[in-house]
């Protein structure tokens, strides 16, 4: 196989990898391949105890428009407030780079 795309070869729950030693503690196997084995009965049955989450509210596209907005805005009062306080603080202050 050619070194290009070996790892677009791989099948579902297989994986690669590699770990970087350090000069005084050397690894020996460097590289591994590896599956991961699943027991489909197992998780089928689990998945079959699962209860649906119940639904508290009906979220609309204006509602996380909204949410985005205040978060927006907090975000924007809190950087606010904290270039102030550095203003206001010695020793901070010089550590914000002014615009001429």
């Amino acid at each position: 196989m050619n070194k290009k795309g070996w790892l677009s070869s791989l099948s579902s729950g297989e994986f690669v990898g590699l770990v970087a030693d350090n000069p005084d503690q050397k690894i020996a196997q460097k590289m591994f391949f590896s599956e991961i084995v699943n027991d489909h009965a197992a998780i089928r049955k689990e998945e079959s105890n699962y209860l649906e989450i119940p639904q508290f509210r009906l979220v609309g596209q204006s509602d996380v428009f909204s949410n985005f907005l205040q978060i927006k805005s907090d975000v924007s009062m809190i950087i606010q407030n904290e270039l102030e306080r550095m203003m206001d603080t010695p020793g901070l202050g010089d550590l914000l780079i002014r615009k001429l």
